[in-house]
């Protein structure tokens, strides 16, 4: 994961906040503001909501902060799969 992160830091706006990676995709994507991820758990602010995913395999998020649109990314890879329990 780190060596992920380290990749990335120099493309996209990022903050690290103890082991959590979170970049801002809002200025690719009308749609999701800012996605955070940290050993599986992901959460990503769409709208102005935020969403809480589990068990979402890194290449999933790195796949996610490195398209070119987000949305449509979320949209083939994400929505309706890695919901935690009681979502």
């Amino acid at each position: 994961m780190k060596t992920i992160a380290l990749a990335l830091f120099f493309v996209f706006p990022h903050l690290n906040t103890q082991d959590r990676q979170c970049y801002d995709l809002s200025t690719r994507s009308s749609w999701i503001n800012m996605v955070c991820y940290d050993d599986g758990a992901m959460s990503i602010q769409m709208q102005g909501n935020t969403y809480n995913f589990c068990d979402v395999p890194s290449s999933v998020f790195v796949g996610l902060v490195n398209a070119n649109s987000p949305g449509t990314y979320y949209d083939q890879n994400i929505r309706g799969r890695y919901r935690c329990s009681g979502y």
